[in-house]
């Protein structure tokens, strides 16, 4: 019985998902409240039986880490699916330039 559950921050925005064992231990902690139940199976307890979650929300605020992408070449041509931006053609990264567009010799 290895599910997964959803974690929810405090406003209802994806976190990550995560094994049910470490999703119970949070509820049974106070750290999250459960927004939905899992239909199939249920946790077998001691004296008596819970139902699994598959969604849990996040009760506190807290600060997300801000995603900062750094600016390189790779990052720009991975942006842009590898495509000039001039041709619409695809090519290999050997075969773009900065500017996507490879001059031609003695254009003038």
């Amino acid at each position: 019985m290895s599910a997964a559950v959803l974690f929810l921050d405090a406003e209802y925005r994806p976190l990550r998902v995560v094994p049910w064992q470490t999703a119970i231990a949070d509820f049974f902690l106070g750290k999250v409240e459960v927004i939905e139940y899992s239909r199939d199976g249920a946790i077998k307890g001691i004296t008596r039986d819970y139902p699994r979650p598959s969604v849990v929300r996040v009760v506190r605020h807290f600060k997300r880490e801000k995603i900062c992408i750094k600016f390189s070449r790779l990052n720009v041509y991975a942006r842009d699916r590898f495509t000039c931006q001039y041709c619409g053609k695809k090519a290999y990264s050997e075969e773009l330039n900065f500017d996507h567009v490879t001059p031609r010799a003695g254009a003038a």
